[in-house]
């Protein structure tokens, strides 16, 4: 904008959240009162309470300021960005020099605002801000891509500079526990075998390995890989969730129906000991009738 013209009034965050249909107009009310009470902004607390990802907040937030919306896979880095701003400055201000274009310094924030440009600026000269997810900048921020005022200069990033993180170890589910049975055996004599409930698998299925993508260069290897990271273990946890909600729904059946088979057996049982009751007076009976017949 040209030096003393009025800048154009920037609708808020939350009606555009709202008019986007990533939340609804009472949760925009809720969210502005949490705000009001933890001095959360109101995109963070739509993103904790899982109302819309950090992604489209970010989206959203580069198109209220006119900015362009970068994703964590397409930053990257270069040494001479890199090299204007000391670590401790980048964490004060939460921005992140990537490269530079046409003399100008493209710095990565998750939160534009006029103050942090003016600061920017200040510090490094002309500066052209992009908006990023808020986890990928932090990943940035405390990565090593950045040295402190009285550390050694900062080397260009590189795919071999940034190793590649060890998947997660994959969750151990507990052995189900053995059940003792319900009632006592109504007589010595084993069940049949085509009655009897098949046993439960001592142990679940192992998860299957998923394989990590390949590095790749700038924030792919710090704020990239981390991602990657999480995604893998979010996967392998809800993999591991489905398996115990399988083995427990799947172990209810059969104790289900093994209670109703024993109920099924204990009711024949009992009709047979009625009618062997009842066969047994009618011969102590005709015993009587012989004896004073004789």
């Amino acid at each position: 904008m040209p030096d003393g013209a009025p800048q154009p009034a920037r609708k808020p965050l939350g009606e555009l959240l709202v008019e986007a249909g990533l939340i609804e107009a009472a949760q925009l009310d809720l969210a502005l009162r949490e705000g009001a009470q933890t001095g959360e902004r109101v995109g963070e607390v739509v993103v904790r309470r899982r109302w819309a990802t950090e992604d489209d907040v970010a989206r959203v937030l580069a198109d209220q300021w006119g900015l362009s919306y970068v994703d964590r896979a397409s930053i990257w880095f270069d040494a001479d960005a890199l090299a204007r701003l000391s670590r401790e400055d980048a964490q004060r201000l939460e921005a992140l020099p990537t490269r530079v274009e046409d003399g100008r310094v493209v710095v990565a924030v998750a939160e534009p605002t006029e103050q942090r440009l003016a600061a920017l600026e200040k510090l490094i000269g002309d500066t052209v801000l992009v908006v990023v997810p808020k986890s990928a900048l932090e990943a940035g921020l405390h990565s090593e891509l950045l040295s402190s005022r009285s550390g050694a200069p900062v080397a260009e990033p590189s795919q071999d500079d940034v190793p590649a993180p060890e998947p997660p170890p994959e969750p151990q589910l507990p052995e189900p526990p053995r059940s003792e049975p319900l009632l006592p055996e109504p007589s010595p004599e084993p069940m049949p075998a085509e009655l009897s409930p098949e046993p439960l698998p001592a142990e679940p299925p192992p998860l299957p390995r998923l394989p990590l993508e390949a590095p790749v260069a700038g924030l792919q290897g710090v704020a990239a890989l981390a991602a990657q990271a999480r995604g893998l273990a979010d996967l392998m946890a809800a993999q591991a969730a489905a398996v115990t909600n399988e083995l427990s729904e799947g172990r209810m059946e059969e104790l289900t129906a093994s209670r109703r088979r024993v109920k099924e057996l204990e009711s024949e049982l009992a009709a047979q000991r009625v009618a062997v009751e009842e066969l047994r007076r009618h011969l102590q009976a005709a015993l009587r009738a012989l004896d004073r017949d004789s």
